[in-house]
This record gives C-alpha cells, sequence and structure tokens, in this order.
C-alpha cells in the first residue's frame, strides 16, 4: 500500500521498518506492506519552549511568578532556566537581558543561571530564551520583573524634603547674620558716638583746663612746661580717639573713605614733612574689615613715625596699590637711611638702649601678621628706607 505523506499507518502493530533511497519510508504491519512517501518539503523544526527555575534573593528563594518587590537590601539575585528540545537538549543554548541594566542580548551559551550583584533600585524585567540545534529560538522568551524600591533617603519626597529643610536653614542662618551685622553696626555706631561725645569732650575739657592753669603760670616754670606737656599729650590723644572714632564708624566703611583717611594722617604725622600719596586699583574692591583697617592705619602710623624721629628726611612717598586679591602700603623717604641689620634705628630704639632694640620691626611685624601678610625694609646708610606692607584683602 503506497500512502500519501497526510495518510496515517493501517493496523497498531509494526513488524519492521525501513527507508528506500531517502524517497520513502517503508513498514512491516500484521498483513501489510505500507510504503509512506517521503515529504517534498522538510519538516519545520519546533520553536523551543524556554522555562524560569527558580529565583533567589541574598540566597533566599522566591517564587518565579511575579512581578516582585524588594528593599534596597535585597540587591543580589540569582535566576536558573532550562530551554526544551527533542533531540540533542544538552547542545541549546540560551540568551538573557535584563531591562534597567542591559536591554541588550548576551551572546549565546550554555549556561542555564546567572546571578546579577549589587543591582542599583529601580524596575527590572528578566527575559531568557533557548536556541536549539537548528538554531531556531524560542517564541516567546521566560521573563520574570522586579522591583528594587530605593532607600528612604533616596526617595523623591524625601529628597523634596531634604532640599527645602536646607533652603530654610540657610535662610535662618542669612537672616540671623544679617541681624548680627546690623547690631554690630549698630553697637559700632553707639560706640562711635559715646567715645566723640563722652571721651572726646573730656579730653577736650582738660586742654582748656590746662592751658587756662598754664596762661596763670610764670612763663619758664617748670609747673608751666608739664602742663604744656600734658597739653600735648592729650592733643595727642584726642587725634588717636578722632581715627578709633573713625574707624568704628559704618559710615566711613568705603574703600574711598579708607584712602583718604590714611592720606589725612600721614601728612598729620609728618608734622610739616612733603608727602606725595597715590592710591590705585580701589575700584577691584568691595570692602574692608574692621580688623584690616585697624592694622593698616597702625602700620602707616609706626612707620611715619620712624620718619620723623629718626630718618631727618626731606620727602616722603607713599603708595597703595589694590589688586585682584592683595593689598600693598609702600612707605619710602630720603632720609639717612640705616643698615638694615641694626634694627635699633626703628622706633622702639635709639641705637643706644639694648632693651629696646628692635621693638619698631617687631611691631610692624607684628601689626602685618595680625592681617596675615609680611612687612619688608629696605634700607641703607644715605640712601634712605622703604617699608612695605604686603598682605591678602580679606
Amino acid at each position: 500500500t503506497l500512502l500519501p505523506k497526510t495518510n496515517e499507518l493501517i493496523g497498531p502493530r509494526v513488524f519492521a521498518c525501513g527507508a528506500y533511497r531517502n524517497e520513502y519510508v517503508w513498514a512491516v504491519l500484521a498483513s501489510t506492506l505500507v510504503i509512506v512517501q517521503h515529504p517534498e518539503t522538510p519538516v519545520i523544526g519546533v520553536p523551543p519552549p524556554i522555562y524560569i527555575k527558580s529565583l533567589s534573593v541574598n540566597g533566599t528563594a522566591i517564587p518565579t511568578e511575579g512581578p516582585h518587590e524588594f528593599s534596597h537590601d535585597q540587591n543580589s539575585a540569582a535566576i536558573e532556566y532550562v530551554g526544551l528540545s527533542f533531540k540533542n537538549e544538552r547542545a541549546v543554548r540560551y540568551q538573557y537581558r535584563m531591562f534597567g541594566a542591559d536591554s541588550e542580548w548576551t551572546a549565546p551559551s550554555k549556561q542555564q543561571s546567572v546571578t546579577f550583584a549589587s543591582l542599583r533600585p529601580g524596575y527590572y524585567t528578566f527575559e531568557v530564551r533557548a536556541i536549539n540545534t537548528d538554531g531556531i529560538t524560542s517564541t516567546i522568551p521566560a521573563s520574570i520583573r522586579f522591583v528594587i524600591v530605593p532607600p528612604v533617603w533616596m526617595r523623591w519626597w524625601f529628597v523634596v524634603l531634604v532640599v527645602l529643610v536646607a533652603a530654610l536653614i540657610l535662610i535662618l542662618i542669612y537672616r540671623y547674620r544679617v541681624a548680627r551685622l546690623l547690631e554690630i553696626e549698630r553697637l559700632r555706631t553707639r560706640i562711635a558716638a559715646d567715645l566723640h561725645d563722652d571721651v572726646g569732650t573730656n579730653l577736650s575739657s582738660i586742654m582748656l583746663a590746662t592751658e587756662i592753669i598754664e596762661r596763670q603760670l610764670p612763663r619758664e616754670s617748670l609747673e608751666r612746661n608739664r602742663l604744656a606737656e600734658l597739653r600735648s599729650r592729650a592733643g595727642t590723644t584726642q587725634e588717636m580717639l578722632k581715627d578709633i572714632v573713625w574707624l568704628l564708624n559704618p559710615r566711613n566703611d568705603t574703600v574711598g573713605d579708607f584712602i583718604l583717611k590714611l592720606k589725612e594722617i600721614a601728612r598729620r604725622q609728618l608734622m610739616g614733612i612733603p608727602c606725595t600719596f597715590t592710591a590705585s586699583g580701589e575700584q577691584r574692591v568691595g570692602g574692608l574689615s574692621l580688623e584690616f583697617k585697624r592694622n593698616v592705619v597702625l602700620f602707616l602710623k609706626e612707620a611715619v613715625t620712624n620718619i620723623v624721629k629718626h630718618a631727618d628726611a626731606t620727602a616722603v612717598t607713599i603708595d597703595l596699590v589694590f589688586g585682584e586679591d592683595t593689598f600693598s602700603l609702600s612707605i619710602c623717604d630720603n632720609g639717612k637711611g640705616f643698615p638694615t641689620e641694626d634694627e635699633s634705628y626703628l622706633v622702639g630704639g635709639n641705637g643706644n638702649d639694648a632693651s629696646t632694640r628692635g621693638d619698631g620691626l617687631t611691631n610692624l611685624r607684628a601689626r602685618a601678621g595680625h592681617i596675615g601678610g609680611s612687612a619688608e625694609i629696605t634700607s641703607a646708610p644715605g640712601q634712605g628706607t622703604t617699608i612695605r606692607l604686603i598682605s591678602k584683602i580679606p
């Protein structure tokens, strides 16, 4: 009996079978020889089904039916899978991908498990497919979905809350600092007014009283000379007090006011010695701290006093330079100069009193050090002296 390829064999038992010329398949039944014609076209292979065998997270078995939700510290997943094939199952290869980490299929391999460690918080979908020996791929990949929940400090509402709290703290700090600055400014104004009104008035009264008493004494008497010296010291103290009041007054905080004050102090302290005063770069600076201005004023007074007492100078040049973040003050005279190794020529030393030698240089360096700067002194006998303050602008 010759059967077409669509018919079935007749009878339940087959005693023998074989192939003939790769075109027919024959079978011996109980009372019949059946010949089946070989198909003219090859039978298309069946795509291998694929299944996920197991899922474990941090070493704990989890049901494969998803989706699942894990905490941020449950971030290590191991997945096993298997593909079915009706011939040569050991030759089946696999490809997988993990949406959320890498959406590309991996290269085919015989590996039947994969481990993902240190997964970041987020949504993940794992897919795997099998490829049989005929190169046929699973029609529908096996998949499992899960999400790793971010910790509290990574959730959007927590981040927004932190930003709001930080902004509130910054606003409170800013308002506190503004309030403190206003309080300090009011305090400076009050102290300046008190010094000017109370101490300044008392000094003026002392000077007036000593002058009246001085006029009543004989011209060459010792008492009159002492009163004259006392009145002179009171006047000097009053000038110093005016400088302190000026520094304390917040209305004098501009750089322009500071330059004018230095010019005034220099000309007053030089007592008639011709002085050339220049300043440059002040437009680069927004403001100067009270401590900075105080130490620069005291440095200038100390240096000018050196000139008046020891230099025998006939001309002085003072130069202020404001850089981007630096400041320099140069004070040059054409006086007799001194050997720089002999510091006793500075204020506080007269070259003979060993107990006070070098006090002037020490004071200049101390003033410079208080504002993080340095003092340089260049001099030689007969060539004048240059004293320079170099500092960063705070």
